[in-house]
């Protein structure tokens, strides 16, 4: 490790090639320099808790697990070449200015567990394809949790016969995870009413009604 002049900080290396980099909490100001794919041994980049301003660039290493830019004063939109690091699992955004829709696509990222984006200036829906992070366990993400708990749950809910423990607030979408389970029901052949036709077409009318 490269140390910085605070413990637990600094570049880890790797014969010649950088694996992590952790610089948080060192009152870094600036901004990031761009071309950080040439770093393609990089795993962990984390440089949280510091004064970095301007935009997050479009070149990020490509075998990232842990990306974590919290705390700081990134502005614009996140960069779409996120929706390429295929190995993400933590990907932690909170505390900037990021604006505009969230315009990244979430189907490669199917080892994302945890996505931070709390208090950030992000305007618009979350992705559909967000339905497709099969691995995800944690979302932070301001005034969507109605939509982010359904989001976490479908795949469990209306792909598989696992069972399922759904504690939210009022006003979170427990009843549109429970009609999930009961579309689940209808896919499989399984007779839950007398009216089975207009009752899952009554629960997607609902389902499409709470998305708008």
């Amino acid at each position: 490790m490269i140390p910085v002049d605070s413990p637990g900080k600094g570049i880890t290396c790797s014969d010649t090639r950088v694996t992590e980099i952790n610089l948080s909490n060192l009152a870094l100001t600036g901004t990031l320099a761009y071309r950080l794919d040439r770093l393609t041994s990089l795993t962990n980049l984390d440089i949280s808790n510091n004064n970095l301003v301007g935009t997050i660039p479009y070149q990020l290493p490509r075998n990232l697990q842990i990306l974590n830019f919290a705390h700081n004063n990134f502005t614009g939109i996140l960069p779409y070449s996120i929706s390429n690091v295929t190995s993400l699992t933590h990907l932690n955004l909170n505390h900037n200015q990021l604006q505009q829709p969230l315009n990244l696509n979430f189907q490669n990222l199917s080892m994302l567990s945890k996505l931070d984006l709390f208090f950030n200036s992000l305007t618009g829906d979350l992705p559909q394809t967000m339905s497709s992070l099969s691995a995800i366990t944690t979302i932070t993400c301001k005034k969507t949790l109605y939509k982010v708990l359904r989001i976490q749950v479908f795949t469990v809910l209306y792909n598989s016969d696992d069972g399922v423990l759904v504690a939210a607030p009022t006003g979170s979408g427990k009843t549109i995870c429970a009609e999930f389970a009961i579309l689940r029901n209808h896919q499989k052949g399984l007779k839950v009413s007398k009216d089975a036709g207009n009752d899952k077409t009554n629960l997607r009318r609902n389902f499409s009604t709470c998305q708008e």
